[in-house]
């Protein structure tokens, strides 16, 4: 049987790995299926099957691995899709260790998705930040091991930080990134551990201690 996507309405949020979507599938003959609820006969328009190909070509996901890190280097998502009466909106995240990288995996994906007709804009960007051992490191560190008692390592994320747009601006500044435990970031499940809140307020004292003694 034929059938053609008519609609599709997915993800949460921009920066956020998708967690649901709904789609409109039309047949042509009616189809008996538990998986699919059915609304009847109608008629509507439907998406070109091109669209269709160039969602699920799209490489998503991860693009590269940092091995002196052991963390993704490189990746991008679909992260929302929106049908209105005239187009499909899609918006999707990319992230990289590097500003080149970067800038390499935005110019494939405006290339991909050009080539089938679509129009492409950029919008958002996060400045990379990458993994750097400094004095100003080590000085967090003992204040971590200070409260902590001890057993802290530096280590990297995959993920957009304020220390890269502050970077921009301030190239000669010394950062480390800090911060409480948070369960299932950027979905409906996420939360924050509070005594690890309490943890890392007294880290930051001690942070202050040791830099303006």
């Amino acid at each position: 049987f034929r059938s053609a996507l008519v609609s599709l309405q997915g993800g949460e949020r921009r920066n956020a790995i998708a967690k649901r979507a709904v789609a409109t599938v039309a047949f042509e003959t009616p189809v008996e299926d538990a998986a699919l609820t059915p609304l009847g006969k109608r008629t509507c328009s439907v998406i070109d099957n091109a669209v269709v190909k160039m969602l699920h070509g799209f490489a998503q996901g991860v693009r590269g691995y940092n091995t002196g890190v052991g963390i993704v280097q490189t990746s991008i998502n679909l992260a929302q899709a929106e049908t209105s009466e005239t187009a499909l909106q899609i918006k999707l995240s990319a992230r990289a260790m590097r500003t080149a990288d970067l800038r390499r995996i935005e110019s494939e994906t405006k290339a991909y998705f050009e080539a089938f007709g679509a129009t492409v804009r950029s919008e958002g960007f996060y400045a990379p930040w990458e993994p750097e051992e400094t004095a100003f490191v080590q000085t967090v560190k003992a204040a971590y091991e200070s409260v902590a008692g001890g057993g802290v390592t530096v280590g990297a994320i995959h993920a957009g930080l304020e220390c890269g747009i502050i970077r921009e601006h301030a190239p000669a500044m010394q950062m480390a990134s800090i911060g409480p435990t948070i369960n299932h970031p950027h979905s409906t499940r996420e939360s924050v551990d509070l005594e690890s809140v309490e943890k890392v307020f007294e880290v930051v004292k001690q942070i202050v201690l040791r830099t303006t003694c």
